[in-house]
């Protein structure tokens, strides 16, 4: 995320959730249009190089699986060093539950 940090980033999502949480139009705008919402919340586009996907939750269990960067079919020292010490992420990324 070129000209985001990641406090920025977490700013944004924060007040995104608290905000869908009790306003229904919101909430809407959010799942129908995240790029404009966060504009205007920011007053920054979302980079090319960052993907925000908002989903909305149904009652039950939920899980989000966020597959790797493909990598090929071998690895280069560097992605070893990485798998062997558990990185999953090499630049910036978000987790929540």
């Amino acid at each position: 995320m070129s000209n985001w940090t990641p406090q920025e980033v977490k700013k944004v999502i924060d007040t995104i959730k608290q905000k869908s949480a009790t306003d229904k139009k919101f909430r809407e705008r959010v799942l129908n249009n995240t790029s404009e919402v966060v504009k205007e919340l920011t007053g920054k586009d979302i980079p090319a190089d960052f993907k925000l996907n908002v989903i909305e939750t149904k009652p039950g269990y939920s899980e989000t699986l966020v597959l790797p960067n493909f990598i090929g079919d071998t690895l280069n020292e560097d992605d070893l060093d990485a798998v062997s010490g558990g990185a999953v992420c090499k630049n910036f990324c978000v987790i929540n539950t």
